[in-house]
């Protein structure tokens, strides 16, 4: 099955009004936009908005890397280190890049959890995989 965006120019893509989460994608400039229903051409979708890249830091919840996106890609694994979840965003999925080492997934802070281990008790995110994050 094919699925199609609605497609053109740029200075096309300026002219309509695409539907309320409508994609469309320019084919001169490569840029994807999302439509709202009355914005003419659309809103433009920043990818690195939406998909981030992280290195693994710290040995615990207090000093883990902070995720501020929706899907990240985590490198730098290495057995200890890990990364914390954003409060901000209640799903997210954490990718670990890294082909040996499994990763710290921790919650935002103590008195939280995820996926429902127990408060600030961390995930063990192993080596190449991913998992969706479920903050509670």
């Amino acid at each position: 099955m094919t699925i199609q965006f609605r497609r053109g120019t740029n200075t096309a893509r300026t002219g309509i009004i695409l539907q309320d989460g409508e994609p469309g994608w320019t084919t001169d400039t490569k840029m994807l936009y999302i439509g709202d229903g009355s914005t003419y051409g659309g809103n433009y979708v920043n990818i690195s908005d939406i998909v981030g890249t992280l290195a693994a830091a710290g040995s615990g919840i207090s000093d883990a890397a902070q995720i501020t996106v929706g899907v990240t890609k985590v490198s730098g694994a290495d057995g200890t280190k890990g990364v914390k979840v954003s409060s901000a965003i209640t799903r997210q999925t954490v990718i670990n890049l890294n082909t040996s080492y499994a990763l710290n997934v921790y919650p935002y802070d103590a008195s939280h959890q995820i996926n429902n281990l127990g408060s600030g008790t961390p995930y063990v995110l192993p080596a190449s995989s991913a998992e969706q994050f479920i903050i509670y």
